[in-house]
């Protein structure tokens, strides 16, 4: 039998550099994450010669791109990255270079603000965070909640927005220098892309953790409406909850409808995690953040799972890591 060939292709600066690298290749990591923080990747290259920290030490704010190259599978795209951590060693000389989806050169990841916003929409605030960073900005959401007022407090531009849409439902991702939003719920409604059966060859291994309490059964929104000055309250129920706490929390709606939708998301964020499951598989490009599976032979955790983190491995073989949550079912 054929043994199966994965390799790299790296641009620096928009250079193809493969063949350069090729025979100080140590390791390759890729991940990949659904919401709330930017993608990443890790070369490790051997340094026996110097170059690294030499000759071809990487400039501040160089660039490089990566495509993992599974023959016989295809190819996964895993973008650009600006460099922003470099790491040398030695005995043996190694150089280390970890780089993100983000530019450095921009501050919406480390720079902490203070700013009151107000009357704006998320989609707004969605753009001007992405023109800071230097972004393209993809909103895949059909709602847009409004903001009378909202604070961001001491947080980085893009921990600010990335509460403002968890608490909207939403997911926020950051890739390939763009900024993209889009609704959790629609992710997790579309078809598996493939189901991981105990057993067979590809798993290498996987555990499963769940919570046996601390799961919520309803949301209740409470707020006052100034045109008719009284005290309004909206209630949403888990469906699949059969039993668990209450809470409230006090946001301002323009409607009741509004109102649902933020005690829905409110729900949502605190029962998502109920069930989580860490797989490690023999290396496929088509596992990736965002995208659904079905897990199959492994009892009460058999079921449809969204993958929250891809992590890609190249280092002597080629394996991905997956960390997963079960679907919610019915909210």
């Amino acid at each position: 039998m054929q043994a199966r060939r994965t390799c790299l292709k790296l641009e620096y600066e928009g250079t193809d550099i493969s063949q350069d690298v090729a025979g100080d290749f140590i390791s390759f990591d890729y991940s990949d994450n659904e919401d709330g923080k930017a993608d990443d990747i890790t070369v490790s290259l051997k340094d026996n010669q110097g170059l690294w920290i030499g000759a071809w030490f990487p400039g501040k704010g160089d660039t490089i791109a990566a495509t993992i190259i599974d023959e016989g599978f295809g190819e996964l795209y895993c973008g650009r990255f600006t460099i922003d951590e470099l790491t040398a060693g030695g005995p043996p000389r190694t150089m280390q270079m970890k780089g993100v989806s983000i530019p450095i050169n921009k501050t919406i990841r480390r720079q902490a603000k203070t700013k009151a916003w107000e009357g704006v929409d998320l989609s707004t605030i969605v753009d001007e965070v992405g023109a800071t960073g230097g972004l393209a900005v993809i909103y895949e959401v059909d709602l847009d909640p409004q903001y009378d007022r909202v604070d961001q407090s001491e947080e980085s531009d893009l921990a600010f927005l990335h509460r403002l849409c968890e608490e909207a439902g939403l997911s926020l991702k950051v890739t390939d220098r763009q900024l993209a939003v889009f609704e959790q719920q629609k992710f997790e409604d579309k078809e598996p892309i493939a189901e991981l059966v105990l057993g067979t060859h590809n798993i290498l291994s996987w555990s499963f953790e769940s919570q046996a309490f601390d799961l919520y059964k309803e949301c209740t929104v409470s707020y006052y409406d100034a045109k008719t000055e009284t005290n309004i309250e909206k209630t949403f129920e888990a469906p699949n909850v059969a039993d668990g706490m209450s809470f409230t929390i006090t946001q301002r709606a323009e409607s009741f409808g509004e109102a649902e939708r933020i005690a829905k998301a409110a729900l949502r964020k605190r029962n998502k995690h109920e069930v989580k499951a860490n797989f490690t598989l023999v290396g496929d490009i088509n596992m990736l953040a965002g995208v659904t599976v079905t897990l199959s032979g492994f009892g009460n955790y058999s079921g449809k799972y969204l993958i929250e983190k891809a992590n890609h491995s190249i280092s002597g073989g080629y394996t991905t890591k997956l960390d997963m949550r079960r679907v919610l079912e019915g909210y």
